[in-house]
Formats: C-alpha cells, sequence, structure tokens
C-alpha cells in the first residue's frame, strides 16, 4: 500500500480490504438526527396542510353555496306552509345534515337527491314512518355508491308490478334501467354486507328464496313472456268466443300483429280484471288467445333479456347469487324506489309484490 494515500481503515474486515487490493478508504459519516428527520417532516407537512386547508375551505363555500342556491331555487316553487317549516329545529338540524353530505360528496346528482330529500321532509308535517324513513334517507344517501343504487333499484324493480304496454315494458327492460344495468355489474358480497350494516338490506343470509329473476319476471309479466300465435289461432278463437263488432274492436287494441303472428300488448292477465264488467267476452277472448300461447321458460325469458340488452347477463348472474337471499329494508327500498323513479319517468307502478 503507498505511504502517500491516506487509509482511514476503521472497523472495516480483512475480507473488505482484500477485495480492493489494500487500497481502500473508509471514512465515518454521520447522518441527520431522527429527531431533525421528524422536525424537517413536520414543518413540510405544516406548511402543506396551511395550503391544503386553505384550499379545502374554498371548495367547501363553493359547493355550500351551489346546495344554498339550488335549495332557495325549490323552495320558491313550493308552498309556502312547506318553506314556513324551515322555523322547526328539526327541519334545521336536516338541513345542516344534508349540506353537510354535499359538501363531504361533492357530486351534483347527490346534492339534488339530498334537496328532494329536504323538500320530501319539509311537506310532512306530522311525525310518520315515512318522515323518519326520508330522514335516515338523506343520512344514508352520501354513504351509497352508484352500484349500491343499482341494486337496491334493480331489486325493488322484481318487486313492482307495472302497468305498461309490451313496448313501454320493453324500453323500461332495455334503455331505461341501462344505468342500473351497467353499474350493478362491480356489485360484490362485501357490497351486500356493507349495505345491510347501514340498514338498506335486512338479515341478508337468513331468509331463503327459491325464486330466480327470470322466474319472477315470468309471473309477474305473464302475457308478456308468451310465445306468439298466429292468426288461425285468433280466428279459432273468434269463432268460439263469438265476440260483437264493439268487443272485437275492443280485443285489437290488446294485440299487435307482426308478420302473420299475434303477441299481447298487455303485459299482464290480470289487468283484465280492472275492465268494466260488460267486457266480459273481451276478458274471455283475451284469456282464451292466451292459451294459445306457450310460455317462455326460465332459460328463454334469460335469453329473451340478454338479447335485448347484455348487460341483463352479469345483472342476473349476481342479484340471483349474492342478492337471491337478500330482502330490502323499508328504506332500501325507498332508496331504491327513488332511483327508480327517477331513470324510469312516467312509469304507473300499480303495487308492489
Amino acid at each position: 500500500m503507498s505511504d502517500s494515500v491516506k487509509q482511514e481503515i476503521e472497523g472495516a474486515t480483512n475480507s473488505t480490504i482484500n477485495q480492493a487490493n489494500g487500497d481502500i478508504t473508509i471514512n465515518n459519516v454521520s447522518g441527520i438526527s431522527a429527531c431533525e428527520v421528524v422536525q424537517i417532516c413536520t414543518s413540510v407537512i405544516q406548511t402543506q396542510m396551511d395550503i391544503y386547508t386553505q384550499q379545502a375551505a374554498i371548495s367547501a363555500k363553493e359547493r355550500f353555496d351551489i346546495f344554498c342556491g339550488q335549495f332557495t331555487s325549490r323552495l320558491e316553487s313550493v308552498e309556502t306552509k312547506i318553506a314556513e317549516q324551515l322555523k322547526e329545529p328539526s327541519v334545521q338540524i336536516a338541513l345542516h345534515e344534508s349540506i353537510k353530505g354535499s359538501i363531504e360528496g361533492n357530486d351534483n346528482e347527490l346534492t339534488e337527491d339530498l334537496i328532494d330529500l329536504m323538500i320530501e321532509r319539509m311537506s310532512i308535517m306530522d311525525k310518520c314512518a315515512e318522515q323518519f324513513i326520508i330522514d335516515e334517507a338523506r343520512k344514508t344517501l352520501p354513504k351509497l355508491t352508484r352500484k349500491h343504487l343499482a341494486f337496491l333499484a334493480l331489486k325493488t324493480f322484481t318487486r313492482l308490478l307495472l302497468g305498461e304496454s309490451r313496448r313501454n315494458l320493453s324500453d323500461i327492460l332495455f334503455s331505461k334501467l341501462l344505468p342500473a344495468l351497467s353499474h350493478i355489474t362491480s356489485f360484490s358480497q362485501l357490497d351486500l354486507k356493507y349495505i345491510a350494516q347501514i340498514g338498506c338490506v335486512g338479515n341478508p343470509m337468513l331468509l331463503l328464496n327459491d325464486k330466480s329473476v327470470e322466474q319472477i319476471l315470468l309471473n309477474s309479466y305473464d302475457l308478456y313472456f308468451k310465445k306468439n300465435c298466429t292468426v288461425d289461432d285468433f280466428n279459432c278463437v273468434n269463432s268460439v268466443v263469438q265476440p260483437t263488432i264493439t268487443d272485437t274492436n275492443i280485443i285489437v287494441q290488446f294485440l299487435e300483429m307482426n308478420n302473420n303472428e299475434i303477441s299481447f300488448s298487455l303485459t299482464r292477465s290480470d289487468t283484465l280484471r280492472n275492465l268494466d264488467s260488460s267486457l266480459t267476452k273481451v276478458n274471455n277472448f283475451i284469456t282464451e288467445l292466451s292459451k294459445k300461447c306457450t310460455s317462455y321458460n326460465e332459460e328463454e325469458v334469460h335469453n329473451h333479456l340478454v338479447s335485448g340488452n347484455p348487460l341483463w347477463d352479469t345483472a342476473l348472474q349476481i342479484l340471483n347469487s349474492i342478492g337471491k337471499n337478500a330482502f330490502l329494508s323499508p328504506l332500501g327500498e325507498y332508496l331504491g324506489l327513488r332511483y327508480l323513479s327517477k331513470k324510469l319517468f312516467k312509469i304507473r307502478i300499480e303495487k308492489m309484490l
């Protein structure tokens, strides 16, 4: 080793020196202490947090102004006695919670929903179950994602009986339900447990349901899920029932013809019960004609839905597996029905199953 080369060897092993052929200099370097690291991090975080706090305050104020602006505009369109409910402490607390949920959610659609719920809440003067459910909905809505709402909506949909024509029901199944069908694709078992935890689903794993969505829809809309009959079938029933000309004019309004095949414009046979008692032959004619048409089986219902919108395939898998034994609580049903009423627009819901 050359004497001209300064060597500071302290704590080095022979192996290390040998690998360097004896020419090595080792210097002990002392870094900053842990205490100094903490001080630096604290200084940096404090500086950034001051900036973030200011930015958060500005964002919160902007969202607050948006909510208040829209809410004030809505109040101008309601009756005076509803607007006067703002004098009530309970309503002011509800308004504070709604504003907080809107600011935290930072979602225009959520803000609109919370304002709608506030107006509904103020419209109910007396304490009742509906008022309590609306209050829970206000608190719960900011905790739900679109896939959660999609699940609640589709579960609610399977319990509805819609008074719609064949064309309108097809539009609902394949078009208007598109947002829900799109969002439910990522719904998981964990999501089910979560919405059960916050009160939207009751005892999801305790009740057993042996009916698939396909079977439920088949039972609810028995005429919609019928195979077409022929003109010969129509003539055969006509010769047996012998309706009057007036009856026939009414009957043809309930039927659609395409390529020499006849289908029902009605979706449910039980709607015939609402006909005037003088239209007995009309009822008998439709009933007898429906017997000429073979009903779909569950697989055919599935294929019909998927052919109309491929998103039904995944949605049915989720509803028939994860969601099959889950039943909605009053809160979950209320939120699901609100979602449907916004998406399906002017549907006519006759009753729930």
